[in-house]
């Protein structure tokens, strides 16, 4: 191989490798944006600030809830009735997988949100779930515009009392996740 052919490959390993480091960075500061705005969501669901949580959301937003389609007027007023009267001690987002296609975001991703059982006011309450989310870039941010609910469950005292949808066979959430649900696909 002469000197000229030799360069010319080195020069094309180092582009193709410096693209490939710059899709990862890309691919870093996506999740780092939509964890924000899950994170947003978290602290406006923990501070019982519906009106900001609302706002995260756009005015056509839709969910499926156990097959169940609901509005987000609808969505925001029973997140008021059922959480509303729930002392709430921590939620947390994790991110999955962020798929991008033009200014459309699809997200996988599970929620935990602890808390206090409002029966009994004292036995720890546990809100976990899956889903499959749908967030547009807006001008300088996100809003997310759908949101399909793959599986869920409700713990009372660490004994899970409700289930919904095809709850993985592993805990649903802890520090380092498991993937989501197999056929639980973008």
């Amino acid at each position: 191989m002469d000197l000229k052919r030799a360069l010319a490959l080195s020069a094309a390993f180092a582009i193709a490798f410096a693209l490939v480091g710059q899709g990862r960075a890309q691919d870093a500061a996506l999740t780092a944006r939509i964890q924000a705005a899950y994170d947003a969501q978290c602290a406006d669901i923990i501070h019982g600030d519906f009106t900001a949580f609302e706002a995260t959301l756009s005015p056509n937003f839709l969910a499926t809830v156990q097959g169940t389609t609901v509005t987000r007027d609808e969505m925001v007023s029973g997140l008021k009735s059922g959480l509303g009267t729930v002392s709430l001690t921590s939620c947390k987002t994790f991110v999955d997988s962020v798929t991008q296609s033009g200014n459309v975001l699809i997200v996988m991703s599970r929620r935990l949100i602890d808390g206090t059982d409002p029966a009994s006011h004292k036995a720890p309450l546990e809100l976990a779930g899956g889903t499959r989310d749908m967030w547009i870039e807006q001008g300088n941010g996100l809003v997310e515009t759908s949101s399909m609910g793959l599986w869920g469950t409700v713990s009372v005292n660490g004994q899970i009392v409700r289930t919904s949808g095809d709850v993985p066979s592993s805990p649903p959430l802890e520090t380092n996740p498991p993937a989501p649900p197999a056929g639980a696909t973008p």
